[in-house]
């Protein structure tokens, strides 16, 4: 069964889904479905058995490469299932999967491991007065074809980073912020609030101007405005080969939580 027309009561009884499983990031949001669900290159897929939930998968593509997750996975025939989803989802590039050993069984290459972090705001909430601001301002739709060139030289097409801040701009729970140089974006990050927790979906520094520390001032942009929202923590997800980016993230106090996921790149009859 597919979500793509999914309506407000159906991401409420996903997120319950969700939230009921062991399977689920810690860090997964109301706010963050309800985006996620209505990219246009997105599909999230769920399983029924005996009139209860075993099973949802999502879908979506960074470019030419599709990425398979498995979000829930209590099914009794789980190869089964997978095998099905991949045939009807031509093209899979990557598998995401709770297990290791699953993807080892099929002869499969495991070329990464996604990880997530948290991050807790409430000291920087008591110091955020005597902290210096970072030069990092509330995105506009006046910044829209620029934040879409930005997003599109790397991550997705054109049409594809157009769903993404269309749609996030669109979310009354989500916020973005661009970190401005000489009049044009050159760093974007996009967060979805939901309580006292937030998860930052996205942190893009234009391949001219990186190396110049915009990813870190605008990340810290980012968690300042949070904090003024009286968020408590923020969750985000990196893999485990972008050193880079954990290095970053571990030096404005983020650490890992226990949930992770083995991606691997099928091959063979396997896939």
């Amino acid at each position: 069964m597919d979500f793509r027309s999914a309506r407000a009561s159906d991401i409420d009884w996903l997120f319950g889904v969700l939230a009921q499983s062991r399977s689920a990031p810690e860090g997964m949001l109301r706010s963050y479905l309800w985006e996620l669900l209505r990219f246009e290159f997105t599909d999230i897929y769920y399983h029924t058995r005996k009139g209860e939930v075993d099973s949802v998968f999502c879908s979506f593509w960074f470019r030419e490469d599709r990425i398979f997750e498995e979000w829930i996975c209590d099914h009794g025939d789980y190869l089964g299932l997978l095998s099905q989803l991949l045939a009807l989802r031509g093209g899979t590039k990557h598998i995401r999967i709770g297990s290791e050993a699953v993807g080892a069984s099929l002869g499969w290459e495991l070329s990464d491991i996604a990880y997530e972090m948290k991050l807790d705001l409430r000291a920087m909430r008591a110091s955020a007065s005597a902290t210096k601001r970072a030069p990092v301002v509330d995105y506009d739709d006046c910044f829209r074809d620029a934040t879409i060139d930005l997003l599109s030289e790397e991550w997705w097409t054109q049409e594809q980073a157009r769903s993404f801040v269309d749609v996030g701009s669109l979310n009354q729970s989500g916020i973005s912020k661009v970190l401005v140089s000489q009049g044009q974006p050159v760093a974007f990050c996009h967060a979805s609030r939901d309580g006292e927790a937030a998860w930052i979906s996205a942190l893009y520094v234009s391949n001219k101007a990186r190396g110049k520390g915009y990813g870190r001032e605008t990340l810290l942009g980012m968690e300042h405005t949070l904090a003024a929202d009286r968020i408590r923590h923020v969750y985000l997800g990196v893999d485990a080969s972008s050193s880079p980016a954990i290095q970053l993230y571990e030096s404005l106090g983020f650490q890992f939580t226990s949930f992770k996921k083995y991606q691997f790149t099928p091959g063979g009859e396997s896939a």
